[in-house]
């Protein structure tokens, strides 16, 4: 069972809003690092990688630095 926006988002601490807006971004760095997703129409987004795969992808993420942006810098973004 794929997890929903809502548990995802929840699982992070982050609105549901939140998740949707910033997945298309977090995917385009996942393809870049050479990750595969499955996409399936009204089920979710799947990553299809092989757990060691996932915890390589894993630590590469939690290995940058990580900065909370003001509202007025994630909007600057666009």
């Amino acid at each position: 069972m794929q997890p929903t926006t809502a548990a995802l988002a929840e699982s992070i601490g982050v609105s549901r809003r939140t998740v949707l807006r910033e997945l298309p971004a977090v995917e385009q760095w996942m393809q870049a690092a050479g990750a595969h997703f499955v996409r399936n129409p009204g089920k979710g987004l799947l990553l299809d990688e092989a757990p060691e795969r996932r915890d390589a992808l894993r630590t590469q993420l939690n290995s940058g630095d990580r900065k909370e942006l003001s509202r007025a810098e994630r909007l600057s973004s666009f």
